[in-house]
C-alpha cells in the first residue's frame, strides 16, 4: 500500500503536474498563445517518446530480472549510451523540421520559440530514463521528492517571468527548463552513488539486448502516446488555436484520471516481472485482481464526483471562456475510465516478456482513432474529436481482456467488471441530465457505499483496511516526536 501511495504521488507530480501547469497558464496566457504552446509541447513530447525508444522500461525489466542481477551496471551504462545517441538524432531532426512544423500548424509567429526549445528533448529523455531507474529500485518516495522540487521551481519561475516580466511563451519555456534542470541534477547525485558507468564488450552486448527488447515496447508505447494526443494534432490542423486550447482542457481533465491506473502499474510492473520469473500464478492473479478492482473503485467514484460538479470546478480554476470544454467531458470519460482502470495492469504483457501483444493492441486502436478523427473533426468539430478518442480508448481494455485470456493461463473476473462499468456509464449518462445538485451528490454517496460494500470482496476490504491501519501506525510516531 505504501509503494502504491508514493507511486501515485510521484505520477501526479510528474504527469498530472502538466494539468496543474496548464491551469496556471490558462490564467496567464491568451487562448491563442496557449494553443500555440500546446502544439509545440506536443511535438516535443512525440519526439521524446520516439527517441526514448522504450529504453527506460526495458532497463527496468532487466534490472528486476533475477537472471540478470550481475549485469546491472552494464545495462544501466548501455541505456545511457543508447539514449545519448538517440537524443542527438532527435535534436537534429527537430532542427531540420522547423519550417514544416510552422507551416503544418500555422504557428509562424512561434519561429523564435522553436530554436530555444530544442534542448528540452535530451533533458526530458534522460529525466524519464532516470525516473525509470528509481522505479526499478522502488525508490518512489525519493522520486516524489525530486519531482516535487521540480514542480515548485517551474511554477515559481514561470509566474515570475510571465506575470511580472511579461515574457509570455518565452517565460513559460524558461520555467520548464529551470524545473527540469533542477530535477536532472538531483537524479545525477543519486545515480553516481549507486551505478558505475562501464564501457566494454559486455556493455555493447547489453545495449543490443536493450534495443531489441525495447523495439517491441516502443512499438506499443508510441502508439499509445499517439492515441492519447493525436486528436489534438488534428484539432490544431483543422480548427483554430483557441479551439486547441478549449479541447486541450477537456482532454487534460480526462487524462488526469489515467494517473491512478498508471501509478499502480509502476508498482505492479516489477512485482509482475518477479512473479512471472518465479512462476507464481496465484500471486499473478492476486496482483491483477486487486489492481483492477481498487483502481475501478477509486476512479469511478472520483469521476462521478468531478463530472457532476464540472461547471463549478472548471469555473473555479479557469476563466469562464473555458466552460466550453465541459460538454465534451462525458463523451471522453466513457472511453477514458475503462482505459484508466486497465492501465493499472497495462504492463502485464511486457512483464511476461511478450510486449508485442501490447504493441498490436495499441496500433490497432491508434488506426481507429486516426480514421475517426479524419472523418469526424471536419464534420462535427470538437465533438468529433471527443467521440474518436473515446471510441479508441474504450476499445483498448476490450482487447487487453481478450489477449489476457489467450496468452496467460489465469482466471480473471471479466463479467463482474463489465457489469459494473455498465452501471457506471448509466450513471454518467443520466446523472449529467439531472439539474438538482443535491440529487447528484446523493447519487455519488450511494455509489461510494455500493462500491465498498458490494463491489469489493471480503478479502479486498480486509486488505484495504489493513493497509490504512498500517499507514496510521507509521504516521503516529512522527506526530509524537513533535
Amino acid at each position: 500500500m505504501k509503494n502504491y501511495a508514493w507511486s501515485f504521488f510521484n505520477t501526479f507530480l510528474s504527469k498530472g503536474f502538466s494539468f496543474i501547469f496548464s491551469i496556471i497558464l490558462g490564467n496567464l496566457l491568451l487562448p491563442g498563445d496557449l494553443g500555440v504552446f500546446v502544439t509545440i509541447l506536443l511535438v516535443i513530447t512525440y519526439l521524446v517518446s520516439v527517441f526514448s525508444f522504450g529504453i527506460g522500461q526495458s532497463t527496468v525489466q532487466k534490472l528486476n530480472d533475477r537472471r540478470e542481477a550481475s549485469m546491472r551496471n552494464h545495462y544501466f551504462s548501455a541505456g545511457m549510451f543508447v539514449l545519448a545517441v538517440f537524443s542527438s538524432l532527435a535534436c537534429l531532426l527537430f532542427i531540420g523540421l522547423q519550417k514544416y512544423i510552422l507551416q503544418i500548424f500555422e504557428i509562424q509567429r512561434a519561429s523564435d520559440i522553436l530554436i530555444m526549445v530544442v534542448w528540452l528533448i535530451p533533458l526530458n529523455i534522460f529525466r524519464e530514463y532516470f525516473s525509470r531507474i528509481l522505479q526499478a529500485n522502488k525508490e518512489f518516495r525519493r522520486l516524489t521528492f525530486y519531482n516535487l522540487t521540480s514542480v515548485v521551481i517551474q511554477i515559481f519561475v514561470t509566474i515570475l517571468l510571465v506575470y511580472y516580466h511579461n515574457m509570455n511563451l518565452e517565460g513559460v519555456f524558461y520555467g520548464i527548463y529551470t524545473g527540469g534542470a533542477s530535477a536532472f541534477i538531483l537524479f545525477i547525485l543519486y545515480i553516481v552513488k549507486r551505478y558505475t558507468l562501464v564501457f566494454n564488450p559486455y556493455t555493447l552486448q547489453s545495449a543490443f539486448k536493450l534495443i531489441r527488447f525495447s523495439s517491441l515496447i516502443f512499438a506499443g508505447s508510441f502508439a499509445l502516446l499517439l492515441d492519447r494526443r493525436i486528436d489534438v494534432l488534428f484539432v490544431s490542423h483543422f480548427l483554430e488555436s483557441s479551439d486547441v486550447a478549449i479541447y486541450n482542457y477537456a482532454l487534460k481533465f480526462s487524462l488526469l484520471f489515467l494517473l491512478i491506473g498508471n501509478s499502480m502499474s509502476k508498482v505492479s510492473f516489477p512485482k509482475l516481472t518477479n512473479a512471472f520469473s518465479s512462476g507464481a500464478s496465484e500471486n499473478i492473479e492476486r496482483i491483477l485482481k486487486y489492481s483492477v478492482d481498487f483502481s475501478f473503485l477509486i476512479l469511478s467514484f472520483f469521476a462521478l464526483a468531478f463530472l457532476f460538479n464540472a461547471h463549478f470546478l472548471v469555473k473555479l480554476m479557469l476563466p469562464e471562456y473555458y466552460l466550453q470544454a465541459v460538454p465534451f467531458l462525458p463523451l471522453l470519460f466513457i472511453g477514458i475510465l475503462p482505459k484508466a482502470v486497465f492501465s493499472s495492469i497495462g504492463t502485464l504483457f511486457t512483464a511476461k516478456g511478450i510486449p508485442a501483444v501490447t504493441a498490436r493492441i495499441n496500433w490497432i486502436m491508434l488506426g481507429v482513432n486516426i480514421i475517426l478523427n479524419l472523418i469526424l473533426i471536419p464534420i462535427m468539430g470538437l465533438y468529433g474529436a471527443a467521440i474518436a478518442t473515446s471510441v479508441s480508448f474504450l476499445g483498448q481494455p476490450v482487447f487487453i481482456v481478450i489477449m489476457l485470456m489467450k496468452h496467460i493461463d489465469i482466471s480473471f473476473p471479466k463479467t463482474k467488471i463489465i457489469l459494473n462499468f455498465t452501471l457506471l456509464f448509466l450513471l454518467i449518462i443520466f446523472g449529467t441530465l439531472i439539474t438538482n445538485i443535491w440529487v447528484k451528490e446523493l447519487i455519488i454517496v450511494m455509489y461510494a457505499l455500493y462500491c465498498f460494500f458490494i463491489f469489493l470482496t471480503r478479502e479486498e476490504k480486509q486488505y484495504l483496511l489493513t493497509g490504512l491501519k498500517r499507514k496510521q501506525t507509521d504516521v503516529a510516531p512522527s506526530r509524537r516526536s513533535f
